[in-house]
């Protein structure tokens, strides 16, 4: 990449093309590698790759583009996958065959333009981005679970896993990229509404990196099945099951272990319902790919096994995971924990030890769920410490801790310091204050935020919630385990707690502004932003207590349109329209809701209008046609494609009433060329 980019810095004037999207994903940090897919869990979205970019004011104009993509890590290789050449366009995206890609590869792509006068601009600064591993990554790796204690028979439903990857001597690593995910959703829940976020918890040198991989779960139905579930007690699946796969880049850590001889420490905190008679076993994957350059000898792949490196432990000793959060909507574990006895490093205390992971049906994998990459990136994890001025005691052992504002994430408890004897933290998380200031943790959606940890004595311990779930205040009591009388803790122990928090990498802090003449209007504006930085994860959701989406599509729509507002995001909207649409072709929903028989159509129409992209929309043109609930939003696709075109036609005038079209002329030969718009698909019965 620098190699061409040094020959081919001959620009006219020192500007660049900017906001270089690939799969309209920014990137999100200089130095990481956005995670595209070659697999995914959406098929329909795996058109050719699309790039995309944006001109500065200095480049008032275009009329050619060129692109090139590469696979140049260093200035000493030149590998283009990919070279436009001049194209004549105004247009700012362009597309190449996915096809070109390799699986587990790191790439770079740039663009540069002429402008009407045959200026040629800078060349963008390259943004990078990495694939799927595919069965290049998943051929050496293993579902693994944690079998269980004391010789039960049914798995456990809280595992963690600890290895220590061996990375040889010193090196020159080109990339290293990490593939992993953990247990599905409940496959037989028709509305997709179990909150399992948190299939897994990875950590990278004691460093929590993600949760995920989320509850995206449309896919491809295997050879020889349907979307019928067993049991026959619930309504059809809205999409078959796939299991999402995240990807994070980590090479710089894999360079710092290399350097200083030391092996890639990866912990694996992992949680799953059991439900033997669906199938369900929880399981985690994970594998590393290594790439040397070519005078380092081979690459090295690294994954989940039964033995090896790895080693397990049945997690429920510490957890006592059979009570529920929620009567209604959702499951999520009640996560009280028995610290006395931690997990790590050691559990000889606990009866049971660490021992070799089992290993896990390949049905977990192939044939009922296959396994495929996510169309959106890794959730972000961080953390939040709460200022001094926003905690309030209200009586003995009794705080409340303010973080500030709504997110969702856990509690993080840190206790250092002198503690004599095993203390009692009861947790309980909530968005609201009652009047005495007391956390509301007793929803009135009846869910039941309150979790116990019991603290060892004599020792620093430490301890954090697995699941997310959403809030603004933690109120923790402080007991004595013992007595449970109210405990103050000594001056000399430190119990204040952090907040980890996950959200979705979007960039709000940088992109939309308002400022208007109307404080009330600039409020809207920032609830909405905040709003969606705070709870959308790995899909919209009516409510966190609730967790309902597919269904839901009037709320999937406002908080897409929200989004496009005050963001720079497109990749995650056309996620949901890929998942409603997914549901749509399979006549899963029925027009019981008037919003119904239009939503699918406007979340196409806004996917086109806002990315400028008609590849999507033409994909779903004949779905949203072949069913007569549908067609009246198709107008809008017809008029956004005319919009769109550089001649002055004015968009047709498409009426509808109630549902139906009238008769409409046939559209331009344009239209007929591209198949998009087709007048033989237009032309229907008048109401």
């Amino acid at each position: 990449m620098y190699i061409f980019l040094a020959s081919l810095l001959s620009a006219a004037y020192g500007f660049a093309p900017t906001q270089l999207r690939v799969d309209l994903h920014l990137t999100h940090g200089e130095s990481r590698g956005t995670f595209i897919t070659l697999d995914s869990v959406y098929p329909q979205l795996l058109n050719p790759v699309l790039l995309s970019w944006a001109l500065p004011p200095e480049i008032v104009s275009q009329s050619s583009s060129r692109v090139i993509v590469s696979t140049a890590i260093s200035s000493t290789e030149n590998s283009t996958v990919y070279d436009s050449g001049w194209v004549a366009s105004t247009s700012r995206q362009t597309t190449f065959p996915r096809s070109l890609l390799s699986p587990a590869r790191e790439y770079l792509w740039t663009v540069s333009v002429l402008d009407r006068f045959g200026n040629e601009s800078e060349w963008a600064l390259p943004q990078k981005f990495f694939t799927s591993g595919g069965n290049l990554t998943w051929g050496v790796s293993s579902p693994i679970w944690a079998p269980p204690c004391n010789g039960g028979v049914k798995p456990p439903s809280f595992a963690h896993f600890h290895a220590a990857l061996p990375l040889g001597p010193p090196k020159t690593v080109l990339s290293a990229l990490l593939y992993i995910t953990g247990s599905p959703p409940i496959y037989n829940d028709p509305w997709n509404v179990t909150k399992i976020l948190g299939g897994y918890k990875l950590s990278i040198n004691g460093t929590v990196w993600g949760v995920g991989p989320g509850r995206t779960s449309c896919g491809p139905l295997p050879p020889g099945t349907t979307n019928q579930v067993s049991s026959g007690t619930h309504d059809p699946l809205p999409c078959p099951p796939v299991q999402p796969v995240d990807g994070y880049d980590v090479s710089a850590e894999v360079r710092a272990a290399m350097a200083a001889s030391l092996p890639l420490v990866l912990d694996i905190a992992g949680y799953g319902l059991v439900q033997p008679e669906y199938g369900l076993v929880p399981a985690v994957q994970a594998a590393l790919y290594v790439r040397f350059s070519p005078a380092d000898g081979p690459d090295i792949i690294l994954g989940t096994q039964a033995g090896g490196a790895w080693s397990s432990l049945d997690a429920t000793l510490v957890y006592n995971p059979n009570r529920n959060k929620a009567p209604f909507w959702y499951t999520q574990p009640r996560e009280d924990a028995n610290l006395t006895c931690l997990p790590l490093p050691d559990s000889s205390a606990c009866g049971c030890g660490w021992v070799t992971p089992a290993p896990v049906p390949e049905a977990w994998l192939s044939g009922s769920v296959p396994l495929a990459g996510k169309t959106t990136q890794a959730l972000s994890y961080t953390h939040i410490t709460p200022s001094p001025d926003t905690v309030v005691q209200l009586g003995p052992g009794w705080y409340v801790f303010d973080s500030g504002g709504e997110f969702q994430g856990g509690v993080r408890i840190q206790l250092t310091g002198n503690v004599s004897a095993a203390v009692r933290a009861t947790v309980q998380l909530s968005s609201q204050l009652a009047s005495n200031g007391s956390a509301l943790w007793n929803s009135r959606a009846g869910n039941h935020y309150q979790d116990v940890w019991t603290f060892p004595g004599g020792s620093d311990a430490a301890w954090e919630h697995h699941e997310f779930s959403e809030f603004r205040y933690a109120e923790i009591f402080w007991n004595d385990a013992s007595t449970g009388e109210p405990l103050s803790l000594s001056p000399g122990v430190d119990f204040r707690p952090t907040f980890w928090v996950v959200r979705y990498p979007y960039d709000l802090d940088s992109s939309a502004r308002v400022s208007t003449s109307s404080p009330d209007l600039d409020a809207v504006f920032s609830l909405a932003a905040t709003t969606l930085k705070s709870t959308t994860l790995d899909f919209y959701a009516d409510s966190n207590t609730r967790q309902r989406s597919i269904d839901c599509m009037a709320d999937d729509t406002t908080a897409a349109l929200n989004h496009y507002a005050t963001t720079s995001e497109l990749a995650f909207q056309r996620m949901t329209a890929g998942q409603i649409m997914g549901i749509t072709n399979k006549g899963y929903i029925s027009p019981n809701w008037a919003d119904w028989t239009i939503l699918p159509g406007l979340n196409v129409y806004y996917d086109a209008l806002f990315t400028g992209d008609l590849s999507f929309a033409a994909q779903y043109y004949d779905v949203l046609l072949s069913n007569h609930t549908y067609v009246s939003s198709v107008w809008l696709l017809c008029a956004c494609y005319y919009s769109m075109q550089p001649h002055n036609n004015p968009p047709p005038y498409l009426p509808f009433f109630t549902g139906y079209f009238h008769r409409i002329q046939p559209t331009p030969l344009t239209l007929i060329r591209i198949k998009f718009c087709r007048p033989s698909l237009l032309t229907l019965p008048a109401s």
